[in-house]
């Protein structure tokens, strides 16, 4: 894993050169400006027409995996604050997220429930779900999409003052709302 491999040079660095680094860890960033996580491990828009024009998107594993997503304007915050805290987060690593995690269908719920559809989908094994969306799905995605994306972002809380402040469904909103106006959705 490339991210893990980063951490793990920027530690070194900073372990034996005193290297000034801090790493901000988010699961799952959304926002406008990008395609909001689907519920099979990408970013595919199919996913979303499919959900959007009552065609009940399969999901793996039951949708149970827990998601924990939080909003490109507070990551940005998180930065700044940490930027701002030098003397207390150089050196560190932190998570940084929403203020909960939910399972991957209750997300899917709320993205329905912001596109104005009901919140209908399948639950099918990841093969099938590959093997009828070969376009817009990979099995590596899919493998992404039921692990459990979750931690606590008390430490950040703590030490970088700060807070998640955009609620789930707003940021969501947002997002659909960018998608429609670029004419992606």
């Amino acid at each position: 894993n490339y991210k893990i491999k980063q951490d793990q040079v920027l530690c070194k660095a900073f372990q034996e050169k005193n290297f000034p680094m801090t790493i901000l860890r988010m699961s799952n960033i959304y926002g406008p400006g990008d395609i909001t996580l689907d519920g099979w491990g990408g970013r595919s828009l199919e996913f979303f027409r499919l959900l959007r024009d009552g065609k009940k998107p399969p999901l793996p594993d039951e949708g149970r995996a827990l998601l924990h997503p939080g909003h490109v304007t507070d990551l940005g915050r998180a930065f700044l604050n940490a930027a701002e805290r030098r003397n207390i987060s150089i050196g560190q690593i932190y998570n940084v997220a929403g203020e909960y995690a939910l399972m991957t269908r209750d997300y899917i719920g709320i993205i329905a429930k912001v596109l104005g559809v009901k919140a209908e989908f399948t639950y099918l094994p990841r093969t099938e779900i590959v093997a009828r969306y070969p376009k817009d799905v990979s099995e590596r995605g899919l493998q992404f999409a039921c692990q459990h994306m979750c931690a606590s972002i008390s430490k950040a809380e703590r030490d970088l003052n700060w807070r998640p402040e955009i609620p789930l469904e707003c940021g969501l909103r947002e997002n659909i709302d960018w998608l429609r106006a670029n004419q992606k959705l």
